[in-house]
């Protein structure tokens, strides 16, 4: 009996060994897989960042892109109507020579 009770205190001495050993392994799992996705994690965030920010100097540089043609398309028509209006005023002019001229040729015409 005495051989059976110390055989029973082994196997569950040993069974108390393997119980911790196994709660220890799993424990350190989980703690290597915890650490591998916190890892994951922030190098996600940190590549969500820099997407941010490279999507804010792309915005900036299509917005500074977008107000140096609108300040050449609104130069550009302000020149077509300055020269719009030169080409009024000429015409205009030509238009009273003209009509001068034709004055002058009717008046000799009739002497």
């Amino acid at each position: 009996m005495n051989d059976s009770v110390i055989l029973i205190i082994a196997i569950l001495f040993a069974g108390g060994i393997g119980a911790y050993l196994g709660i220890t392994i799993s424990k350190l799992k989980s703690k290597g897989v915890q650490n591998t996705l916190e890892e994951r994690n922030s190098n996600l965030q940190q590549q969500l960042k820099d997407s941010k920010l490279q999507s804010e100097l792309d915005i900036e540089r299509i917005q500074k892109n977008y107000t140096e043609q609108l300040a050449d398309f609104k130069d550009s028509f302000n020149k077509i109507e300055i020269d719009r209006e030169d080409i009024r005023r000429e015409k205009e002019m030509l238009h009273s020579e003209l009509t001068r001229k034709n004055t002058e040729y009717e008046n000799l015409q009739q002497l």
